[in-house]
């Protein structure tokens, strides 16, 4: 497993209330899981545990192998593991994109003459080859996204985890984040999104669906979309596709599956 979660509890200084209640999950390598939630479920902050930017209170949490607890392990973790934020702004340390890069390989000793071609592999990855030279403030939001993504790739992470990073972007940049990470898995990139928008999740493998603090359904996206009363009970709002399949199903008219996109639901609809 590379993530291995299990009666993790959590709560800030400030709260009386745990944040984290039993948290539980297992991640295998090479899987895209989404973390599905409403705000405030506890989604950003368990995946905080996964790089060690919050200590482990109660529970055990193993990352790549590798206990949290462990203090001469969080490094190694911190390097295994690459973190995409919502803003990208916030990721950037140098205004020239091959420098900004570059930051993370001169932090690891890498070899200058290394540096350049794996700078160049990392934007390969992320369809931005070309860019080295460009002023990122020139840059759209989304082509800033893949900046910062390919900035965490350069350090060859084993788990690559998105939190929120499509909330501000515009629906052509936020095409161009989620092409990015279907690619990486595709690649065999193990990718954990974090999201309250279902028609996000729905490109991953598996959802685990995240609600006062724990993992109250884990399964496949197209079995979590058919579960109607638990979608609502935590505030998830379904597409309109999903919606049509619920209000067939009240009507007598059942599909064989749950459409996940107008696509498939044209399909659907076309074989009654």
């Amino acid at each position: 497993m590379i993530v291995n979660a299990q009666n993790i509890y959590f709560n800030y200084e400030e709260s009386n209330t745990n944040v984290l209640n039993n948290f539980a999950l297992t991640i295998k390598q090479g899987e895209f899981i989404t973390l599905l939630g409403k705000n405030g479920s506890g989604k950003t902050t368990f995946i905080r545990h996964l790089n060690v930017l919050l200590k482990l209170q109660q529970g055990s949490l193993f990352v790549c192998n590798l206990d949290v607890n462990k203090k001469e392990h969080t490094p190694i973790i911190r390097q295994k593991v690459g973190m995409v934020f919502q803003n990208p702004d916030n990721q950037f340390v140098s205004s020239i994109v091959e420098e900004d890069i570059s930051f993370t390989l001169e932090n690891y000793s890498v070899p200058q003459e290394k540096i350049t071609e794996l700078v160049i592999d990392a934007l390969k990855k992320v369809s931005m080859q070309g860019f080295e030279k460009e002023n990122i403030q020139n840059l759209s939001g989304g082509q800033k996204q893949r900046i910062a993504i390919a900035g965490v790739l350069v350090a060859h992470p084993k788990l690559l985890i998105f939190d929120e990073s499509t909330s501000m972007l515009d629906d052509e940049g936020r095409k161009e984040v989620l092409h990015v990470m279907k690619s990486l898995h595709t690649q065999g990139m193990t990718i954990i999104l974090i999201t309250h928008r279902i028609d996000e999740a729905i490109h991953s493998n598996r959802i685990a669906i995240v609600d006062e603090g724990k993992v109250v359904a884990f399964d496949s996206v197209n079995t979590i979309l058919q579960n109607k009363m638990l979608l609502e009970k935590c505030g998830i709002e379904v597409p309109i596709s999903v919606r049509l399949y619920y209000d067939l199903a009240d009507k007598g008219i059942q599909l064989k599956t749950c459409p996940v996109t107008l696509d498939e639901l044209e399909e659907a609809l076309c074989k009654l």
